[in-house]
C-alpha cells in the first residue's frame, strides 16, 4: 500500500537535502579511515623505530671490534704485498750453487781467486794465474772455455770476457793477475 502523507499543520515540512546528509555521512566514514590508517602507519612507524633504536644499541656495542677487525684485515693485506714481494727479492733468478759448481769444476790447478762480486746480471772474477806446465794466458783461456761448456753457466752468462790482466809479484812469485767479467 502506498503512503498517504497530508500536512494539517500551518508549519510546512522542510524537504531534506539527500546530497548533504549523503555528504556528511560518507564524509565522516572517509575521515574516520584516513584517521585509522594514519593511526596503522604512526604504530607501524613507532615499531619499526624502536627495531632499529634496538638493533643500534647492539651494534653500538659490536661498532669497536668491527672495526678492529677491518684495521686488522687491512693490515694482513698489506702485509701479504709486503711478503710476495719479499718473496720476489729473496728468491734468487740464478742458483748460485749450480754457478759456484761449474765455476770451481772448471778451474784449473794453477788458477785461484782473489774475490768474486755479482750485481744484477754480471758476475765479475778477479784473481791469479800462476805459471806451471804452461803459459798464463792459455791456463787463463782454459778457464774460459771451460766455463762456456758448462751448460748452465753459459746459459746464464753468454758473455765471458777478460776484462784486465797484468803480472804482478805475489809472495816473491810471478802471477797474473786477472779481471773476468761474465755477463748476460
Amino acid at each position: 500500500m502506498d503512503n498517504i502523507y497530508i500536512n494539517l499543520s500551518p508549519k510546512q515540512k522542510k524537504e531534506e537535502n539527500i546530497f548533504l546528509k549523503n555528504f556528511f555521512y560518507y564524509g565522516g566514514v572517509g575521515v574516520f579511515f584516513l584517521l585509522a590508517v594514519i593511526v596503522i602507519l604512526v604504530i607501524f612507524i613507532v615499531i619499526r623505530a624502536s627495531v632499529y633504536k634496538y638493533e643500534d644499541i647492539k651494534w653500538s656495542k659490536w661498532k669497536d671490534k668491527y672495526e678492529t677487525i677491518s684495521k686488522i684485515k687491512k693490515d694482513l693485506a698489506a702485509l701479504d704485498g709486503d711478503r710476495n714481494e719479499f718473496k720476489k727479492i729473496l728468491t734468487p733468478k740464478n742458483q748460485m750453487a749450480k754457478i759456484f759448481g761449474d765455476i770451481f769444476s772448471s778451474l784449473p790447478k794453477n788458477i785461484w781467486f782473489n774475490s768474486m762480486s755479482m750485481k744484477k746480471d754480471t758476475l765479475d772474477i778477479r784473481g791469479y794465474v800462476v805459471k806451471i806446465d804452461e803459459d798464463y794466458l792459455v791456463s787463463l783461456e782454459k778457464f774460459i772455455n771451460n766455463l762456456k761448456a758448462k751448460k748452465y753457466f753459459s746459459s746464464k752468462f753468454q758473455k765471458i770476457n777478460i776484462k784486465d790482466s797484468q803480472k804482478n809479484d805475489f809472495n816473491g812469485a810471478e802471477v797474473l793477475e786477472f779481471y773476468v767479467e761474465c755477463a748476460n
